[in-house]
């Protein structure tokens, strides 16, 4: 389980910011693909060869605040 983040933001009209756990999260998956044996420079790996060259996958699972990200964006 995933717990909020616990920062400082602005809730809309507010004169000044709050800390607290934000209200607002996206989150996202995304696909790593580690690339192995590779190629030499300036040789391109053929389509047809490109599993060959997969050494790995892994999820990645960031997240981001966007109370945070809202509030840095206005500050000067």
């Amino acid at each position: 389980m995933a717990s909020r983040r616990i920062a400082q933001t602005k809730p809309p009209g507010a004169d000044v910011p709050t800390f607290g756990p934000s209200r607002r999260l996206d989150y996202e998956v995304e696909l790593g693909i580690w690339v192995g044996p590779g190629n030499p420079d300036g040789r391109p790996i053929a389509v047809d060869d490109a599993a060959d060259h997969i050494a790995g996958y892994c999820l990645l699972t960031p997240d981001s605040v966007c109370g945070i990200a809202a509030l840095r964006s206005i500050r000067t």
